[in-house]
């Protein structure tokens, strides 16, 4: 089931990862297909922001989203190094 998608979150986003210097995709066991996900990265990409993906649970079989750079484990010093 899917939340109807909140109008003018395009653009919205948009605004946000261009005002960003990283966009971290968090990752699941669906987030690979996720729409909107695909969407922020496809932006993120257009306007030359970097991506990395970073495993939000424990169970470390996901599937990469395309095209959303490299993937990284949980952990508090991953996540302290992709943010410095």
């Amino acid at each position: 089931k899917e939340a109807a998608p909140e109008r003018g979150w395009e653009s919205k986003a948009r605004a946000a990862i261009a005002r960003s210097e990283i966009v971290l995709v968090l990752v699941g066991r669906e987030t690979y297909r996720a729409q909107g996900v695909l969407k922020e990265v496809d932006m993120a990409r257009a306007l030359g922001v970097k991506i990395v993906q970073i495993i939000g649970y424990s169970d470390r079989n996901v599937t990469a989203v395309p095209g959303a750079g490299r993937m990284y484990a949980w952990s508090w010093q991953n996540l302290k190094r992709l943010l410095s």
